[in-house]
């Protein structure tokens, strides 16, 4: 059997997103309804064309809510200081101490709380994407955990750049694998 490639694995998402089995968590063994769609990071361009249909074709994807990780963080950058401040302090004090800075800000709890003031809890499907984007300000693993606390229930889909092993994500397939157990890595 050969292997799909990622335009028939995107088109079986956007078949599944509608489904009620998917939406009620069906089939997870009372786990999570957090599930993980890992793609070859070469395959991105794929993926955000994707992300910009179900964007666009509300009528097909009715209910699901897409959150790009990054514009996520720009507008928790927006309370606080200009991007362009940021980039201005970072000549002066380097990566290590913004990232510091920037973290002590748009920590976890600030990406839900952002997603939510966005409509996360209006959203009968949760898409993140935009994971490659925010690293390494900020980390799935712990963007999931402070999320399951206040989704309802509602299924999460991430299009995740790299590996999901079942235990741990592995961002680029390089980096070193950050263990989360809570999802599942059947799409």
């Amino acid at each position: 059997m050969s292997e799909k490639n990622i335009k028939e694995r995107l088109d079986e998402l956007g078949a599944r997103l509608g489904a009620e089995d998917f939406r009620a968590g069906e089939g997870l063994m009372n786990e999570a309804n957090i599930r993980i769609f890992a793609y070859d990071p070469a395959d991105e361009m794929a993926v955000r064309y994707f992300v910009k249909l179900v964007n666009e074709d509300a009528g097909k994807y009715k209910g699901v809510k897409t959150f790009n990780l990054f514009d996520v963080f720009l507008d928790i950058c927006d309370e606080y200081a200009s991007v362009t401040d940021i980039i201005e302090e970072e000549k002066y004090s380097g990566s290590e101490s913004v990232l510091e800075a920037i973290q002590g800000f748009a920590d976890n709890k600030a990406f839900v709380q952002k997603m939510l003031e966005q409509g996360m809890n209006d959203a009968e499907v949760i898409i993140l994407y935009g994971v490659g984007e925010v690293y390494p300000i900020a980390r799935l693993h712990l963007i999931l955990s402070a999320i399951q606390p206040v989704r309802l229930q509602k299924p999460v889909v991430v299009l995740y750049p790299g590996e999901f092993t079942g235990e741990q994500v592995r961002l680029f397939n390089k980096l070193t694998p950050s263990s989360y157990y809570r999802a599942t890595a059947n799409l």
